[in-house]
């Protein structure tokens, strides 16, 4: 399904880390793909990131329920 660009942006592709607070991340759609640049990862914290039902296809159609999944980071490198 081809996405309307305009809808995918900060306010409706977010992360967040453990603490519940937003973190500053670069937002853009590419090549049929949603692009999440987060700065400043945190070591060994765990983060939940959602596309927000509010991002729609070219033809209008949004998704029933945002898309939320959750990833931790390892211990920095040495």
């Amino acid at each position: 399904m081809t996405m309307d660009s305009s809808t995918i942006k900060k306010e409706t592709f977010t992360l967040k880390d453990d603490q519940g607070k937003n973190v500053d991340a670069f937002v853009k759609y590419d090549g049929g793909r949603a692009i999440l640049k987060p700065t400043g990862l945190k070591a060994k914290t765990s983060y939940i990131a959602t596309i927000s039902k509010n991002v729609k296809s070219v033809s209008g159609d949004s998704l029933q329920n945002d898309y939320v999944w959750s990833f931790t980071t390892v211990a920095q490198a040495q």
